[in-house]
């Protein structure tokens, strides 16, 4: 985990070779959010980007490489106050060393904060 502490993984609701839907709980506590931003914390993007790749890197057991971001939307802000608890829902399609991911996140009101498609590399 690049940034220690930041999440901890919740539970795992669905699992095959092709999806996976977990949801994890944000620490609202976490040092991160004293800079970004004090009084109004909101998450990252880029480590909204760092948790999608370490939940693939649990999931498929290996490490990964952010090759392309093909399209991201941050539809709503993610304030770790408001909603510490999101749902990655993760859908894979694997070709050779590469790995093509959609990835809706969404908040405890099934409202989509965030869509992320992008292909992700098997390191050696």
């Amino acid at each position: 985990m690049l940034f220690k502490g930041f999440y901890n993984n919740e539970k795992t609701i669905s699992s095959d070779h092709n999806k996976l839907i977990t949801r994890i709980k944000l620490n609202k506590d976490h040092d991160i959010y004293n800079g970004h931003f004090p009084n109004n914390p909101i998450t990252p993007g880029v480590i909204i980007i760092q948790i999608i790749k370490e939940i693939l890197e649990e999931h498929l057991g290996c490490e990964l490489f952010l090759r392309e971001i093909i399209n991201i939307k941050y539809v709503s802000p993610i304030n770790p106050i408001i909603n510490n608890s999101l749902l990655f829902e993760i859908y894979l399609q694997k070709e050779n060393k590469s790995i093509m991911v959609k990835n809706n996140i969404m908040l405890d009101n099934a409202k989509i904060a965030v869509k992320f498609k992008g292909k992700f590399l098997k390191k050696s």
